[in-house]
């Protein structure tokens, strides 16, 4: 298990271009009305399923002569049609399937983060410091850190996925991809309706169009072969990438997945768990939440970018409380949010939310404006790329050149016994 643990929400999503919570009934409904997602066209069949979600939204009026329901706030929606799905009624059932499914069309199409899943093709889209936080924790594998951070993910989106992909395939960054001295990597979602899949480094030949020189030459550089392995015997010598998502994925499949799928590839329906009340109930989410219990108890420093911690959101309340209750060795929490830096009621509220759910001596080891980065997921990258002992227990020194080779040794050691030997 890693030292280390980080926790996204939707605001380290949203420089890809995906709505935030606040405004995404907002982006939903102007998607249905216009038929287009930014400068393209909807497909018939997702101009057809956002509408009936905005028609399902719209049934909710009838509510309001009784309670009050905010058509435009997607939790308290959801929260409705989850409790109406129970009454019995098959057609409520169907109108929270579609809903939900409308959720991850809505993510998808406007994630500015895109991959064609070709793995000997270079891909660069959306925002650098995706690809900036993969080549950051992958550079730091080569000599000062034995583990990925255990990622814990809020979000439905693949950008993570996609930009991790970005940097491993092409040249431009294959000389840290053969430093890290493995055969691969696999991405580890603890979830058993994923296909168990790895992959696998291997030699290629690129075309660099004249970055590092006036004509185009040929350059070596890196391509994946993908292959399946046993669930029970994960592969030696392959870098294991935890990212666990609490809430279901785009690339989540309802049922088992089939022997083409792909973590890049956003299903038409996929698992993804409503941001509501209880989220561990079902047998799927429950190895998921298991996992992430564990990672968070084990872990020494704790950064989290893009969560709010809202008032709201009472189940995270207490399972952060019963997940760093029991953490005697947790010594940092880092919190990442732009509303803290710039001396907001906003701010104040969100530490005051932190105040009540940790204990005084917990908040003395709260953190909340690490680096001076101003609390957005590019200042967490850039404390990640620049000075990583600030978030990050567990580094080695940084060692000076003739104590270069004994620490990566050290470090590939390590990692060795970890994986089972290369």
């Amino acid at each position: 298990m890693s030292e280390n643990a980080i926790i996204l929400g939707a605001g380290a999503s949203y420089d890809a271009g995906i709505p935030l919570l606040g405004n995404f009934m907002d982006v939903m409904v102007r998607m249905a009305n216009t038929k287009r997602a930014g400068k393209r066209d909807l497909s018939e069949e997702d101009s057809g399923l956002l509408s009936k979600a905005v028609g399902i939204r719209e049934k909710l009026e009838g509510y309001h002569a009784r309670v009050a329901v905010d058509q435009f706030n997607i939790e308290e929606v959801l929260s409705v049609l989850s409790f109406e799905s129970i009454s019995g009624d098959r057609r409520r059932k169907r109108d929270l399937d579609d809903f939900t499914r409308a959720i991850g069309r809505v993510v998808e199409l406007t994630c500015g983060v895109t991959h064609s899943g070709k793995l000997n093709v270079i891909q660069e889209s959306g925002p650098y410091d995706y690809r900036r936080f993969w080549l950051a924790l992958l550079s730091l594998c080569h000599s000062r850190l034995v583990e990925i951070p255990t990622i814990l993910s809020f979000n439905y989106d693949l950008v993570l996925e996609r930009a991790l992909f970005q940097v491993v395939v092409g040249h431009q960054h294959s000389e840290i991809v053969r430093k890290l001295g493995v055969q691969g990597f696999y991405i580890d979602y603890c979830n058993d309706h994923c296909e168990p899949v790895a992959f696998r480094f291997k030699q290629a030949a690129f075309i660099d169009n004249g970055y590092a020189s006036e004509f185009p030459r040929q350059v070596a550089g890196i391509v994946l072969e993908q292959f399946t392995y046993d669930r029970d015997n994960r592969p030696e010598g392959f870098l294991r990438i935890p990212i666990l998502k609490l809430h279901g994925s785009l690339n989540f499949p309802n049922g088992k997945a089939d022997s083409g799928w792909h973590p890049l590839a956003a299903l038409s329906d996929p698992k993804i768990i409503p941001p509501i009340f209880n989220k561990t109930g079902s047998a799927f989410a429950a190895p998921i939440w298991k996992e992430a219990l564990r990672s968070l108890r084990e872990c020494r420093n704790l950064s989290v970018c893009g969560y709010s911690l809202p008032v709201t959101d009472t189940y995270m309340q207490y399972f952060l409380k019963a997940a760093l209750g029991p953490n005697k060795s947790l010594n940092r929490v880092f919190v990442f949010d732009p509303c803290l830096s710039n001396g907001s009621d906003a701010g104040r509220a969100l530490r005051n939310r932190y105040a009540q759910c940790f204990s005084a001596p917990l908040q003395q080891r709260i953190d909340f404006d690490p680096g001076n980065q101003q609390g957005t997921f590019s200042g967490m990258v850039e404390l990640l790329a620049s000075e990583p002992d600030v978030l990050l227990d567990g580094l080695s020194p940084v060692p000076d050149q003739e104590e270069q080779y004994q620490a990566v040794e050290l470090v590939r050691r390590v990692r060795r016994d970890r994986m089972g030997g290369l």
